[in-house]
């Protein structure tokens, strides 16, 4: 039943995040709580197969929620090279 519960989660805070572009400080809030919940309670569950057998749909909701965890690092990462690079610049044409 946790597993189950740290799964629809999951699926709410990928959705959130899937659905809105939020501040850095927020990403990195909803990132924490998903590294939580994949280290604390879903990784464990599937090494130990305690959890396990899941039915055919958890399987697939599981690996659709990879994928989409996937997407969204890649768009963080892409996101915070940019802020890293960002470099505010003074148009000639703009007044002090």
């Amino acid at each position: 039943m946790q597993l189950e519960t740290a799964l629809k989660r999951l699926d709410i805070l990928v959705g959130q995040l899937s659905a809105t572009t939020t501040a850095p400080a927020d990403l990195s809030e909803a990132w924490t709580e998903i590294d939580d919940l994949l280290k604390s309670v879903i990784a464990p569950a599937i090494k130990s197969g305690g959890s396990l057998p899941l039915e055919e749909e958890a399987k697939a909701e599981i690996g659709n929620l990879i994928s989409e965890i996937a997407a969204l690092e890649q768009k963080l990462q892409i996101k915070a090279r940019a802020l890293d690079t960002f470099a505010p610049r003074k148009n000639s044409d703009d007044p002090v």
